[in-house]
C-alpha cells in the first residue's frame, strides 16, 4: 500500500517539528504536535508511516501507542503489524487479555498509567483519539506522561473540546502545536473529490427534535440525556421519525442510527422492527455479545444498527450509506464523529445520507467547518448560511445553486428568494454541481 499525497506530507511535517523544536517559539523549546485528519483519511496508516520515518532516524527508538478504546487499540495493533512485517509488535491491554511489550507497542492507558516504569525507555509516545485526554492538569494520560521522557504525539479528527475550545491552546495544554492539519473545508473537499472521503449529503426531515428547554452541564455543557428523553422520546415522535427513516432508506443498505439514552434506543429499535427493518440495539446495559452484533453488521447481516454514543469512535464499516442523528448535541466532537462514521469510502456506495433529525448541522456548521465556541468567547448571532431544498428529491443545496447535485433538477431563481427554514448543509464549500453556463453579451 502506497501512502498518499497527505499522508506524506503529515509525516514529513512532523518529523520536520520535532527536529526543529527549540526554533519553534509558540512551544518553548519542547513541541508536542497534533496531525488533524478526518475519520476514514487513514489515520492509522499515518501512524505507521510515521514511526517506520523516525525508525529509519533513530533506529535504536522504541515507540508507545496510546488510546483508551478497545477498538482503537484493535485497528492500530492489526495496522502495524500488517505493515511491520519483520518487526514485532507489542500488545499492553488487560481488556485484550495481553501484557507484551515490544520495540513497537500498543497499550491501553488503564493497564499502564500506574506502571510508567515500564516504558522509562520509550522516546516517543503516540496517542490516537488524542481529543479524549482531559484538558485539565490531572487524569491517566497526564499522570503516565509526567513520569516520562519521551516526546508525545497526538492524532484526531477533532482537535477540539465543547468547553474547552481548541485542545493546542489554553494554559496547561498537552499539546501545543499542530504540525499538519488536512480539516479545512478546501483540503477535506479535496480528499473527497479525489475520492479518499465518501460524499456526504442530508435530507430535510418533516420530524424535527427541539431540544429547547432541556437542561445541560453547566452554561458550555452539552444536555443531559435524561433530560433529552424526557422531552424527545415519546412514541409519537419515535413513530414519525422511523417512518422517515425508512421512507428514506429505501435505496439504502447500511444504516447506523444514534439514540439519546437506552431506553430511547430500545423504544426506536423496537418501531424499526414493527416497520419490518433488520435492526438491532447496542449500549452498555445489553445483555449478549456486543461485539458479535457489530461483526454481524460489519458483514451485512444486519442492515441498520441503533446505538447510543458506543459507535462515534473506533467503528470501522466503509459501507455505512445512512446515517441518522436523533440525539441532540452541543458538542462539535460528538457532532463531527457522528457523522464522520459514513466518510469511509466504498466500493459499493456512491455517497452516505445524512438524516438529522436533532438540528446538530444547524446548531454546530458543517462537519469540516464546525463552530467552536472557547472560554470567556461570546457566541455569534449570525447563524449557518441559508440553504434551499430541491423539491425532486428534498436534498439540501447553496442559495447560488443552479442544479441538485443528486437528480439534476434546476432550480428556479427569483429576484426575492425567501425560505421557509433555514437549514445548513453537511459539509461546507462542495463544489456547485457543473450546468449550463451563462455569460452577458456585449456584442456580436
Amino acid at each position: 500500500m502506497e501512502a498518499r499525497w497527505y499522508q506524506e506530507e503529515a509525516v514529513e511535517a512532523l518529523m520536520r517539528d520535532l527536529n526543529d523544536a527549540p526554533l519553534i517559539e509558540s512551544c518553548g523549546g519542547m513541541v508536542h504536535p497534533l496531525v488533524v485528519a478526518p475519520t476514514g483519511s487513514g489515520k492509522s496508516f499515518m501512524i505507521c508511516e510515521f514511526i517506520d520515518e523516525f525508525l529509519s532516524k533513530f533506529p535504536f527508538a522504541n515507540i508507545l501507542v496510546l488510546s483508551h478504546i478497545q477498538e482503537i487499540l484493535e485497528q492500530d495493533f492489526d495496522a502495524l503489524e500488517e505493515y511491520f512485517e519483520y518487526v514485532p509488535i507489542g500488545l499492553y491491554s488487560a481488556g485484550l487479555e495481553s501484557r507484551i511489550i515490544k520495540k513497537i507497542t500498543v497499550a491501553g492507558i488503564h493497564s499502564v498509567y500506574r506502571k510508567p516504569e515500564l516504558f522509562e525507555d520509550f522516546q516517543i509516545v503516540i496517542i490516537d483519539e488524542c481529543h479524549l485526554v482531559n484538558h485539565k492538569d490531572s487524569g491517566m494520560y497526564r499522570e503516565f506522561l509526567g513520569n516520562l521522557d519521551a516526546a508525545y504525539i497526538g492524532f484526531t479528527a477533532t482537535h477540539f473540546r465543547l468547553g474547552h475550545g481548541y485542545i493546542h491552546k489554553g494554559e496547561g495544554a498537552l499539546f501545543n502545536h499542530i504540525s499538519y492539519d488536512i480539516s479545512s473545508p478546501d483540503i477535506f473537499n479535496r480528499l473527497v473529490s479525489e475520492g479518499y472521503l465518501a460524499r456526504l449529503i442530508t435530507k430535510g426531515t418533516i420530524q424535527v427534535l427541539n431540544p429547547d428547554g432541556c437542561k445541560r452541564r453547566g452554561k458550555l455543557g452539552d444536555w443531559i440525556p435524561k433530560s433529552l428523553s424526557g422531552k424527545l422520546d415519546r412514541p409519537a415522535i419515535t413513530q414519525m421519525a422511523c417512518r422517515e427513516i425508512v421512507e428514506f432508506g429505501a435505496n439504502y443498505k447500511r444504516w447506523l442510527i444514534f439514540a439519546i439514552d437506552i431506553e430511547h434506543a430500545e423504544h426506536v429499535t423496537k418501531e424499526l422492527l414493527s416497520l419490518g427493518v433488520n435492526v438491532e440495539c447496542i449500549h452498555s446495559k445489553m445483555g449478549g455479545d456486543r461485539k458479535e452484533i457489530v461483526r454481524r453488521y460489519k458483514r451485512g447481516e444486519i442492515q441498520a444498527l441503533v446505538n447510543v454514543e458506543m459507535l462515534t469512535t473506533g467503528l470501522d464499516v466503509p459501507d455505512i450509506d445512512l446515517i441518522a442523528i436523533l440525539r441532540p448535541t452541543c458538542s462539535p466532537v460528538l457532532h463531527v464523529q457522528t457523522i464522520g462514521r459514513g466518510l469511509r469510502p466504498h466500493p459499493n456506495k456512491d455517497h452516505c445520507l445524512v438524516l438529522d433529525f436533532a438540528g446538530n448541522i444547524d446548531r454546530l456548521g458543517p462537519i469540516n467547518q464546525v463552530k467552536i465556541q472557547e472560554p470567556g468567547m461570546k457566541t455569534k448571532g449570525e447563524g449557518p448560511a441559508p440553504m434551499k431544498q430541491c423539491p425532486e428529491c428534498m436534498v439540501h443545496a447553496f442559495p447560488a445553486q443552479k442544479f441538485c447535485e443528486v437528480c439534476g433538477h434546476e432550480f428556479e431563481f427569483r429576484t426575492n428568494l425567501t425560505t421557509s427554514a433555514s437549514v445548513s448543509d453537511v459539509v461546507a464549500g462542495k463544489s456547485l454541481p457543473k450546468g449550463p453556463n451563462w455569460y452577458k453579451v456585449t456584442g456580436v
